[in-house]
């Protein structure tokens, strides 16, 4: 699945999956308009990202944060933005544009 990334916590794999839905759960969550960075916005995006696949509240995604690390979580994040294309990466879902015909000379 597009945005999807699988992880390991204490020998438990975890799915997680950053899809339309899922960024609209961070934006609930942090509000409209929040830049995505530091502790909070770390621990809605996973949280908002396993919801898919586990049944997690937001303090037992940071708890699989305080486990891992901060910046394996960090990279976690990147590694399933940019695989989700929904903020324009380079694996965006956007078709290409047609190109414009030429006009014949009369």
């Amino acid at each position: 699945m597009r945005g999807e990334v699988v992880f390991e916590v204490e020998g438990v794999q975890y799915r997680m999956v950053l899809d339309f839905n899922a960024l609209c759960d961070v934006e609930t969550v942090l509000g409209e308009g929040v830049k995505m960075t530091g502790p909070t916005a770390t621990r809605a995006v996973i949280w908002a990202g396993l919801q898919r696949h586990h049944s997690v509240t937001i303090a037992e995604a940071g708890d699989l944060i305080g486990a891992m690390g901060m910046a394996r979580a960090a990279a976690l994040v990147s590694e399933a933005m940019a695989a989700s294309g929904m903020l324009g990466g380079e694996e965006s879902a956007d078709p290409p544009r047609p190109k414009a015909r030429a006009s014949k000379a009369r």
